[in-house]
């Protein structure tokens, strides 16, 4: 991969990592909320 592979995986793995945790708290809040 090299340089141009660690440039892609950051944002790649950012966004991913922060969609995570949107998921976890939706779930967290809704469950939350059903009960």
């Amino acid at each position: 991969m090299g340089v141009d592979g660690v440039f892609v995986a950051e944002p790649v793995s950012n966004v991913l990592g922060g969609l995570a945790c949107l998921l976890t708290m939706y779930v967290t809040v809704y469950r939350r909320l059903g009960r």
